[in-house]
């Protein structure tokens, strides 16, 4: 094993979270050579996910540089065309964009990369344990907004490759490798707890030739079908083919013989259009609802689907990881432009991450969880349906708790610097610093 490499920030997980938080810490550090970025896969790669961003998720892209690109690459959507085995009903929503996932990530990382970032892909991260580490093991006080772990740093993260595994020792380490996290999943300060009901995801890009052309989803419009045991979302993307994306019972689609026969057999019960099997080359999730108390200690800071996920509805989850990754960047930024290097980590760093985690994406994440009795409970979503096809006053009472959900996290006249607090001026950029031109050549390994 050679020598540990120092870093200032390491980053795991390249997907939509990760890739965030390092172009924006790019974007505003004076030398970006100093943020190494990690992906386990080969790169770039498919990616389960519905695919739409909404109003907030799109805000944030914007502040990213990436508004042109996004509109030019996505098509807007703007109601949810709900749909169950008793009948359909269209819900209104504030207008958003669907995006193949895997083309915005490969940008978010192409970008990154032309501004300096290293990017290592086919490369896996475990965190290593420090027992001396602030003379703490556990790290801050589980709930303790306050709570103290020691000013100490690096943190040092075990890299494996094909060429063999080394070490770097990072002053703050960024997890963001998704859900269950496995980078952090022997540090006890972060235990989580998966919801033993919660289902697994599913999804895949299908041609338009394999979807019943009659029941093709509307422009505009995502397509939702619901069934007591599942869930199947369907959009429309730029290039003409669909994204599908769903929400299953482990059980019952054991029973079916596989997520394919219960992604079918969804599509059926609530009168979804026929898709071939040979059509549904499926990909996969582990269960997607999950939670963690902390987000933040001794050195580490957990962001998007590893800090805790809901099973979503229609787009969320990706406006979650943007929004909080714009804001963790401008935490660390600002910790980069006071700190000495090997001495990034501060108490108040981690402290601040936790706080706004828990007012900003938990919060969300809890009124998202109020949906779960619709697509749960046959009853339920029979008479959810029914009253907002034929109640008045319901469309449009639902239609604004869907904007409430998905309103911008930072008001339209005020940097996202402010929810971070003061930063340093010698190394930061304004947005207009920030803007790109074009998106930069695509890097591919």
């Amino acid at each position: 094993m050679s020598a540990r490499t120092p870093v200032r920030v390491a980053v795991i997980g390249a997907g939509l979270a990760g890739a965030a938080f390092a172009l924006r810490l790019a974007q505003r550090a004076s030398d970006a050579a100093q943020i190494t970025l990690i992906e386990r896969s080969a790169w770039p790669r498919a990616k389960v996910c519905g695919c739409c961003l909404n109003e907030g998720a799109v805000q944030c892209l914007e502040q990213l540089g990436f508004g042109e690109w996004c509109r030019d690459a996505g098509v807007v959507v703007d109601r949810v065309l709900l749909c169950s085995a008793t009948g359909r009903a269209t819900i209104a929503k504030r207008p958003g964009l669907a995006i193949l996932r895997s083309d915005l990530d490969e940008m978010l990382v192409s970008e990154a990369v032309s501004l300096g970032v290293r990017f290592e892909p086919r490369t896996s991260a475990a965190i290593v344990e420090d027992y001396d580490w602030g003379g703490n093991r556990g790290g801050m006080k589980a709930g303790a907004r306050g709570a103290r772990d020691g000013d100490r740093s690096p943190r040092s993260l075990r890299l494996r490759t094909q060429a063999g595994d080394r070490v770097i020792d990072a002053d703050v380490v960024v997890a963001a490798d998704g859900l269950g996290g496995a980078s952090c999943g022997a540090d006890p300060a972060f235990a989580e707890r998966v919801d033993a009901d919660g289902r697994f995801g599913v999804g895949c890009v299908i041609d338009a030739a394999a979807v019943e052309p009659a029941r093709m989803p509307g422009d505009g419009e995502i397509a939702m079908y619901v069934a007591p045991h599942a869930y199947v979302g369907l959009v429309r993307l730029r290039d003409g083919r669909v994204n599908l994306a769903a929400a299953v019972d482990v059980a019952w689609a054991r029973d079916l013989g596989g997520p394919a026969a219960a992604v079918g057999q969804t599509l059926r019960i609530a009168g979804g259009p026929v898709i071939s099997p040979e059509a549904l080359q499926l990909r996969g999730t582990s269960r997607l609802t999950r939670s963690r108390r902390r987000v933040a200690s001794r050195g580490v800071l957990l962001l998007g689907d590893s800090a805790g996920y809901v099973e979503p509805f229609t787009g969320e989850g990706m406006a979650w990881a943007l929004a909080g990754a714009m804001q963790l960047a401008e935490l660390v930024g600002s910790a980069i432009g006071a700190g000495e290097r090997g001495k990034l980590w501060r108490d108040e760093l981690g402290i601040a991450w936790q706080n706004w985690h828990q007012s900003h994406i938990r919060s969300r994440q809890r009124s998202c969880a109020l949906i779960k009795p619709l697509l749960r409970s046959p009853l339920v979503t029979r008479a959810s349906v029914w009253s907002l096809a034929h109640v008045p006053l319901v469309s449009p009472t639902v239609s604004r708790l869907a904007r409430h959900l998905e309103r911008p996290y930072f008001e339209a006249n005020e940097t996202i610097a402010h929810h971070a607090g003061a930063r340093s001026p010698d190394n930061s950029r304004s947005n207009d610093d920030a803007r790109l031109v074009t998106p930069a050549t695509r890097v591919t390994t």
